[in-house]
């Protein structure tokens, strides 16, 4: 049948418009994607071929004052397989992967035998079906089924160019072993970066703090880590990357350089603290200060219980946390713990009795053992009494009957307040940490808190330093300080801080006799046990603080009293430091004095060292 030449003829005449509106179509859509969508796409494509990188930089050391290293960082070196993008491994591969698992101590394949992993021999797409099963045994798979996931995640990472991690943390030896056997082999990639570390482990921890992980990226959670967290970290530096479709590094450019954080150097005097920490019992709550007077460096602070920074550089077990919490490690007792004074506070009160002309110095007391007020006996620390005291001997045998009958029914709790707070009680010290401000009583405060007047009976009980009255240690560090220079000093733990000293409103005739007072607990009183160490000059306190009524005690540990020692010391030609020692629930002051001993033994041990190497 022939076709209609007029048919014919229109279908040709329409041919070349048909033609025209698709070169326009194309036209159009090439302006679009070309022109129109030049940069979004190029954008789009700049992404899919490059990579943002950031570049750790090394975080700051922590030193002590003789820039020994208190937290730090170490290098951590890891090896991994990076890909080929062949589809199969090589004879040569299944070697290197034996080698580098007898190394790092991991079964990555079995010694290279006639049989072929199936799949591998022929160049058809991964089928992950071949892989030998879980239940397969060694001797028949080629890996053995506890590391068949490392085995399937380096066969994934050559077919894709990945990399693979295949051990961290090497040792020197493991290091060494792989750059001597595979020094430039294309599968075998060793990086280093750092991490933090902690060399000393509990030493200082609630000074130093620790890290923790938001985002990847390790940040100061407690201590000096998080309060300088800013001076400390650094700056990150940014690396581009170009990669393949399939992955493959093309090139890497660095964009801006890593800058190292800044080091902070302490007043913390390792040797010092190491002493602390190695008499201080591990399983006794409480807190153990060495301060110097003069500019307030803190030269060693003990808190416990304590922790190991290092256990937060890694995801923590949840039940080891819980135990941590339990224990209530974080706590520094030394800053924010609040305690009852008991005897110290005698030295503000005696202070404060002589200023006001209450008592003289040279004035005595007969104590039989108790004192009756208002029908109820108020008892000394030897029920047997003491007999006739000076007021020197008073404070150094921890008499309470002169606070009882000559000061405490004479004097208002607000006037105890008020010198209690010349010498820095019942306020921040202003050290750089977060502290406790303690406690300090009034009558407008038992009104305003209790909802009830002061009673006279209080005051007794306030002049020997029970009653509502609290105190950090810290605050009872500056307070010895103080009698000994003439002024309350901040402390203060970092090398740069600047040195405030503030002027003690007590009269050098009073500062005197304290002195005396704390020299006279050595020889006669109630830190003589600390005679026992030679050649050293000492000035003490000792303290048993009562924590509830006496018939609680039996109840359990936390009803028992604390037990304090503190003082002055110096020892040749070092300089003067204050000592601070607190227990927890010791019964009395015996173990606080036991522990001041033995750091007064260790100490000038650590000093005859220092001057012969000098």
């Amino acid at each position: 049948m022939q076709q209609n030449p007029q048919n014919l003829n229109s279908k040709i005449k329409w041919a070349p418009l048909g033609v025209l509106i698709f070169v326009a179509i194309i036209g159009a859509r090439l302006f679009y994607l070309q022109i129109e969508q030049s940069e979004a796409l190029g954008n789009q494509s700049q992404k899919n071929c490059t990579r943002i990188d950031k570049i750790q930089s090394p975080r700051g050391n922590i030193l002590d004052c003789s820039r020994m290293l208190l937290a730090t960082n170490r290098p951590l070196t890891n090896v991994y397989w990076q890909g080929s993008g062949n589809g199969k491994f090589t004879e040569d591969q299944l070697s290197v992967l034996h080698k580098v698992g007898a190394i790092i101590d991991k079964t990555l394949v079995e010694e290279p035998s006639p049989y072929v992993y199936p799949g591998l021999q022929d160049r058809q797409p991964f089928d992950k079906s071949s892989l030998p099963s879980h239940k397969a045994s060694a001797g028949t798979a080629g890996v053995n089924t506890a590391d068949m996931d490392i085995f399937k995640g380096i066969l994934a990472a050559e077919r894709k160019q990945d990399k693979i991690l295949l051990s961290s943390d090497l040792t020197f030896e493991q290091l060494s072993q792989l750059q001597e056997q595979f020094p430039s082999h294309p599968n075998i990639s060793i990086t280093t970066h750092f991490k933090r570390f902690y060399p000393y482990h509990t030493f200082a921890c609630h000074i130093l703090g620790y890290l923790g992980s938001i985002n990847l990226d390790q940040q100061g959670k407690m201590g000096l880590e998080k309060m300088f967290e800013e001076t400390l970290k650094g700056e990150q530096g940014i690396a581009l990357r170009k990669i393949t479709s399939t992955g493959k590094n093309l090139a890497h450019t660095e964009l801006k350089e890593a800058l190292a954080g800044a080091d902070l150097q302490t007043t913390l005097d390792i040797d010092i603290q190491n002493i602390c920490e190695t008499i201080f019992p591990p399983n006794q709550a409480g807190s153990f200060i060495v301060m110097d007077p003069v500019d307030g460096d803190l030269v060693a602070l003990v808190s416990r219980p304590n922790f190991d920074p290092n256990i937060f550089l890694n995801p923590i077990d949840p039940k080891e946390w819980q135990a941590l919490q339990e224990k209530q490690p974080f706590l520094n007792r030394a800053f924010n713990s609040s305690y009852p004074p008991g005897s110290i506070f005698k030295l503000v009160t005696m202070s404060a009795a002589l200023e006001r002309g209450v008592i003289q110095a040279e004035g005595t007391c007969f104590c039989k053992g108790y004192s009756t007020f208002c029908d109820r006996n108020y008892y000394c620390s030897r029920r047997t009494g003491h007999g006739t005291l000076t007021m020197q001997q008073a404070l150094a045998q921890s008499c309470n009957i002169p606070f009882f009958e000559k000061i405490g029914r004479h004097m208002s709790i607000d006037t105890f307040a008020e010198y209690a707070h010349k010498f820095g009680l019942g306020e921040k010290t202003d050290i750089c940490f977060p502290e406790s401000e303690g406690l300090i009583p009034t009558c407008a405060w038992k009104k305003r808190v209790k909802g009830e007047r002061w009673w006279p009976g209080e005051t007794l009980s306030a002049s020997i330093g029970q009653s509502f009255l609290l105190v950090t240690p810290i605050q009872v560090a500056c307070l010895i300080s103080s009698i000994f220079t003439g002024y309350l000093v901040t402390p203060r733990i970092l090398h740069n801080e600047s040195i405030k000293q503030c002027p003690l409103d007590i009269s050098a005739r009073t500062l005197d006799f304290l002195r005396e007072s704390m020299k006279s607990v050595v020889t006669i009183g109630t830190g003589i046990r600390i005679s026992q160490v030679k050649n050293i000059e000492m000035y003490a306190k000792t303290s048993t603080a009562q924590v509830s009524d006496y018939s609680k005690r039996e109840l359990g540990l936390e009803h028992r009293e604390h037990g304090w020692f503190v003082g002055y010391f110096r020892y040749r030609e070092s300089k003067p430091l204050t000592i601070v020692v607190m227990a927890e629930n010791v019964s009395t002051s015996r173990e606080a004095t036991r522990l001041a001993k033995e750091f007064l033994v260790e100490y000038k041990k650590l000093i005859d060292d220092r001057l012969k190497v000098s």
